[in-house]
């Protein structure tokens, strides 16, 4: 929010919420004008059975005009690469698609938005648009990028399905991840099914959950929080403190699931519309570029300590974080405010099997990860000193 009090709130994506919902995407995509649909997946869902089975809820709604499934790409990389956008693009042209079913977690997802960001704007390498490490295209939209997209989300994380946001590797940026950012971007319609997260492992369930924690987190802390965000992330971390442990233990609880699948949407629909300093992510950025760590598992054990290493920052709105974690904070100053919530987030993760250090982070290496963190995009909002990184770094590598 600016100091006047002004604020823009983008929220677009329907979503649907239910057990068993996957089998509506058919219906749905006739809903929204789609006839030959281009599947988007990777290799792991395919393996668990998730790609067949999306497969087969087209193959049963041959009727009455339903979309047609011409074309399936199940290799998009576990970082949505430039690559695999490309190559997915030009083959959604090759099979003639008109509209996008994504299926799968925050790669997919965002491989997805390029995907659909490229066929609308004629591209062959979608880096011909991201040279700078982001792009940020602001309204008024021009107007709907015709290309009828849903997604269907298989972790409680990322909240991919309904931003208008993509994170993207390019080698053309050495291996760093751009920023996409535009109107209609996001699906029109995101298809939460608590079901295809049940075969997830406890760790990718523990990972993904806390970078939904960690977007809540980041916006709570954000000056440019509004009420409308306030609303989505108070909520959002509430339901993981109360479901994480639960699904943890009890992997097919569908009740934890679903509310897990939700506090994710919620936190990420509320990132995107409070955009600002998020030096969790910034960290998570450089160490997942420089050594392949899951995005979620990177926040996650960033998160307690990034918050520890940067007091200046988080002081102002220690009250605020500690009440996203039901932490009292009557009488407490605001550092013994930020103690209680870095024990609090410490014994979450011990609760959960998070590890609070990375195996392949060195502390010989803090030169390299100090210029990572300074050069990725999202530093610009708020600009940590190397100082303050290697002391984030001391606490989270493995020697």
């Amino acid at each position: 929010m600016s100091n006047t009090g002004y604020f823009q709130y983008w929220m677009r994506s329907q979503v649907h919420c239910a057990v068993g919902a996957i089998v509506r995407v058919p219906a749905l995509m006739q809903q929204l004008g789609g006839k030959r649909v281009l599947l988007v997946s990777d290799a792991g869902l395919r393996q668990a059975g998730l790609v067949d089975r999306m497969e087969e809820v087209f193959a049963v709604n041959r009727s009455g005009g339903q979309p047609l499934l011409v074309g399936v790409i199940d290799d998009i990389a576990p970082d949505a690469s430039a690559a695999s956008i490309n190559k997915a693009t030009a083959y959604a042209r090759s099979v003639a698609a008109d509209c996008i079913v994504a299926l799968g977690g925050g790669s997919v997802l965002d491989a997805a938005k390029g995907i659909k960001y490229s066929l609308a704007h004629n591209l062959t390498d979608i880096q011909d648009v991201l040279l700078g490490g982001v792009r940020m295209e602001t309204s008024p939209p021009s107007g709907p990028l015709g290309i009828p997209h849903i997604a269907v989300p298989t972790t409680s994380g990322t909240g991919a399905e309904v931003t208008n946001g993509a994170v993207i590797l390019c080698d053309r940026l050495d291996g760093a991840k751009a920023g996409l950012v535009a109107p209609y971007l996001e699906a029109d319609i995101a298809v939460l099914d608590p079901q295809l997260t049940l075969g997830l492992p406890r760790s990718i369930t523990a990972d993904t959950a806390m970078d939904a924690l960690t977007h809540a987190l980041e916006v709570v802390a954000n000056p440019s929080s509004n009420h409308f965000t306030d609303a989505s992330v108070f909520t959002a971390s509430a339901l993981i403190n109360q479901w994480l442990p639960v699904v943890i233990e009890e992997p097919g609880n569908l009740e934890g699931r679903s509310a897990l699948m939700q506090a994710s949407t919620m936190a990420c629909l509320a990132l995107v519309n409070a955009w600002g300093p998020v030096p969790v992510h910034n960290c998570a950025h450089a160490l997942g570029a420089l050594f392949h760590i899951p995005h979620g598992r990177a926040n996650g054990v960033l998160l307690p300590a990034v918050i520890d290493v940067l007091r200046d920052f988080y002081r102002p709105t220690a009250e605020r974080l500690a009440r996203a974690l039901a932490i009292p904070a009557a009488g407490q100053s605001a550092d013994q405010l930020l103690d209680q919530v870095v024990i609090r987030l410490r014994a979450l993760q011990e609760k959960i099997g998070m590890p609070k250090t990375f195996p392949e982070v060195k502390r010989e290496q803090v030169a390299q990860i100090v210029q990572a963190v300074s050069a990725d995009p999202v530093a610009m909002f708020y600009r940590m000193s190397p100082a303050q990184i290697e002391l984030i770094i001391d606490k989270v590598a493995c020697d």
